[in-house]
């Protein structure tokens, strides 16, 4: 499968050094670059036109597709200089062939053509795996200035038809005219679904043709994308089409090739039908030794899937069909190392060898927004775990690139996502891995506080469970002492930037289940306010909870990793000499996607304070961002509420 981490590991690149033959030639005018300069005077730069021509045909009873890819981008100004490097990708199978590319450089009402001289072939430099056949053609367009023209073109030669094909419509640029062409020999069958599209906006066509059907989707006046580092991936909302090819004539049969859930798995199955046919003998005395002695199912899967974290490290491979067959348990355990797809195979054949029933699992991450009857293709998923169905008729989706997770805390990033479960060789099950709510992660910050001479004196005790103990973890587990105490300062913030902590201890434990918990000392000089017998405090001291609103101008979903509960307890001695002269009335709002409560009581010399803030959905739509405002917005007003004491 493809691979999400990114590694460091570069292999040293090679270098295919092209030189093609420098052409000077005089280009009229192009009409287009006028109406460009009207139309987007504003933009760095504009798509002229961008076309992608499939051409999906059988030759000698194998199916074959191609596609043809031409841009024209007009260069605005300075700002868009960035287009004078471009790169087109390849792939053992998806080869990219006949790259080429001229620069029309403005001379007075015409332009000069100048020819890309050289295109280099190298290692992908962007790449997500710690080794992949994804390669690129770097193309350096040459004299290109504001007022200028790149044209680039090349095809895109599909050696497996399986992984066409997708088309995006929007660019970081505006496009004038965009257009997708799928011409289809007769006898092959195509399905296409689009998606977050307004079809007012595309012209579609179908013209039959004696030999072949050519569909087009053509769409005008292409405003740019906008990016978000906290969206989710843009295919929740970018307008796009997938397209595949169902079924085709080839030697007098016709052949299925996708169409349904069950064609994709045929596939996958096939794929990997040769993995762990032996068993490894080294394999099976580390399986017997480590469920030695345990009494229940699911403390065998417990035993194995925490050793496998412990022992196997995540490394991603991308290398042809090496990115979607695992490898066989064995080697993965002789090498302590393998990618999602490898990790799969040594949990579900450990668990084999402990007796334990398991299956192979195909999952796509929450950035790819399809279901497997929607999207019956590879673009569905990217991600490969092991499934396990309890005693109680729960399924458990075992997932070991997922450090330091119990086994019923799958990865955050396959929550809501379909499961492709393998049962049989011929048969599987499509199953939702759930949503976890905010009682599974939730951040308790506990603090009591005194007030000596205007400065706030406390203790606090910290508990992170579920994802919120994940995600503390991965923080902390590679930082210094020094990298660390500035990480506790920003995640706790407590008061105003004068905060000062120490004596911060954090209790260890060896049970993946155990919330992680920290003791710390803080002081916060300057924070309550006197004015002459009276004393003001705000018992809402955590500086850390990002209470930001979305603004209106925003049309793009935000993104949440997990649902979760941040909940902050102060207690405040009142300082001798003093009683309560007002507090606060206790206040909650809340709607479906967010939440807050903000609580007081007087106890004695104590005021306890309780505030409490949810999130409950993993992606915020745009038609909810007045309900989540809205709570922000009261939360916001709740926490400038200030406590005022008095002296006796």
């Amino acid at each position: 499968m493809r691979n999400k981490k990114n590694n460091n590991y570069r292999k040293p690149a090679f270098l295919l050094l092209i030189t093609l033959l420098t052409a000077t030639a005089a280009v009229a005018q192009l009409p287009a670059v006028e109406q460009a300069k009207l139309l987007y005077w504003d933009a760095s730069a504009v798509y002229l036109s961008k076309q992608h021509e499939y051409k999906i045909y059988v030759e000698n009873g194998n199916l074959f597709g191609v596609c043809n890819v031409h841009e024209q981008i007009y260069i605005n100004k300075e700002s868009g200089l960035g287009y004078q490097s471009r790169s087109v990708s390849t792939s053992k199978f998806v080869e990219a062939v006949n790259v080429k590319g001229y620069t029309l450089v403005p001379k007075g009402k015409k332009y000069e053509k100048k020819e890309v001289t050289n295109i280099e072939l190298k290692d992908n430099p962007g790449r997500n795996s710690f080794y992949d056949d994804q390669r690129s053609y770097n193309i350096v367009f040459p004299s290109v200035q504001p007022g200028a023209v790149l044209d680039l073109s090349y095809q895109h030669k599909y050696l497996e038809p399986r992984f066409m094909g997708s088309y995006y419509w929007i660019d970081y640029s505006p496009c004038m005219e965009s257009e997708l062409v799928i011409s289809v020999q007769k006898g092959i069958n195509i399905a296409y679904k689009l998606f977050n599209c307004d079809s007012s906006k595309i012209v579609f066509t179908k013209e039959e043709k004696k030999t072949e059907t050519i569909y087009r989707w053509k769409m005008k006046d292409v405003q740019p994308g906008t990016m978000y580092s906290d969206a989710p991936n843009f295919r929740y909302f970018e307008p796009h089409m997938i397209f595949y090819v169902t079924d085709y004539m080839a030697d007098g049969k016709v052949k299925q090739l996708l169409g349904t859930p069950k064609e994709l798995y045929t596939w996958y199955t096939d794929l990997q039908k040769n993995i762990n046919k032996t068993e490894d003998s080294k394999l099976k005395h580390i399986t017997d030794s480590l469920v030695a002695g345990a009494t229940t199912e699911l403390e065998k899967v417990k035993r194995v899937f925490y050793w496998v974290q412990d022992n196997i490290s995540y490394v991603a491979f991308e290398d042809g069909l090496g990115g979607f067959v695992p490898r066989d348990a064995g080697l993965v355990c002789t090498r302590k190392f393998g990618d999602c797809k490898d990790m799969a195979s040594i949990i579900h054949e450990m668990l084999r060898m402990a007796g334990v029933k398991a299956y192979l699992t195909w999952i796509g991450s929450r950035d790819i927004p399809y279901n497997y009857t929607d999207v019956p293709t590879p673009a569905v998923d990217n991600h490969m775990i092991t499934s396990y169905l309890d005693e109680q008729g729960t399924w458990n989706f075992l997932d070991g690139t997922g450090k330091h997770a119990p086994e019923d805390l799958y990865t955050s990033f396959i929550q809501g996502k379909e499961a492709l479960i393998s049962i049989t060789p011929d048969s599987f099950k499509l199953v939702t891995v759930p949503v976890k709510d905010t009682s599974v992660s939730q951040t308790i910050d506990s603090i009591s506080i005194d007030i000596k001479d205007n400065v706030v004196m406390g203790k606090g005790k910290v508990k992170l469970t579920g994802y919120d103990r994940l995600d503390y973890v991965y923080n902390v587990e590679n930082l210094n002492k020094e990298e660390r105490l500035d990480f506790f300062k920003s995640y706790f913030s407590k008061g105003n930037n004068k905060v000062s902590f120490s004596d911060i201890a954090e209790a260890t434990s060896s049970d993946r289940s155990a919330p992680v918990q920290i003791t710390y000392n803080f002081n916060v000089p300057d924070y309550a306010r006197k004015n002459q017998d009276e004393m003001y405090i705000n018992l809402n001291m955590d500086g850390g909870w990002d209470l930001e609103q979305v603004p209106d101008t925003r049309k793009v979903p935000l993104n949440f990793k997990h649902n979760t509960k941040k909940r902050l307890v102060t207690t405040l001695k009142i300082p001798a000499g003093y009683k309560a002269e007002f507090i606060p009335q206790s206040v909650s709002f809340g709607n479906n996607v967010a939440g807050f409560t903000s609580s007081y009581i007087l106890k004695g010399d104590k005021i306890i304070h309780i505030s409490d803030f949810y999130i409950n959905t993993l992606i915020l739509q745009v038609e909810d961002f007045a309900k989540y405002n809205k709570v922000l917005t009261e939360q916001i007003k709740a926490n400038k509420q200030a406590v005022s004491l008095i002296k006796l």
